[in-house]
């Protein structure tokens, strides 16, 4: 999750790259499955900050490269936003 560059060079490729105040290593990490186990509320209100933080910065999808973020977020994404992995988004543009 370090290379972050190689991310933003495919999203300007298919649309806008907003980038969220947080972000790359200093960003809150939008959830983890694992602890989603034990602490699932802890993690989802995480998920639900990270899309606060989107919100602010007028984004209208996440995209996310981490499994355990998309999970997560996916499940607090405000209505007519959305969540989408690198993958899905590459898939949806060629």
């Amino acid at each position: 999750m370090k290379d972050v560059d190689t991310a933003r060079k495919l999203i300007i490729k298919v649309g806008e790259n907003r980038e969220i105040f947080l972000h790359g290593n200093v960003g809150n990490m939008a959830g983890n499955l694992v602890m989603a186990e034990y602490q699932k509320d802890v993690q989802l209100a995480i998920a639900k900050k990270r899309w606060d933080e989107a919100n602010t910065s007028g984004c209208e999808t996440v995209v996310t490269e981490d499994p355990s973020e998309y999970e997560l977020m996916k499940e607090v994404t405000p209505k007519g936003k959305r969540t989408i992995t690198l993958q899905d988004m590459i898939l949806e543009n060629m």
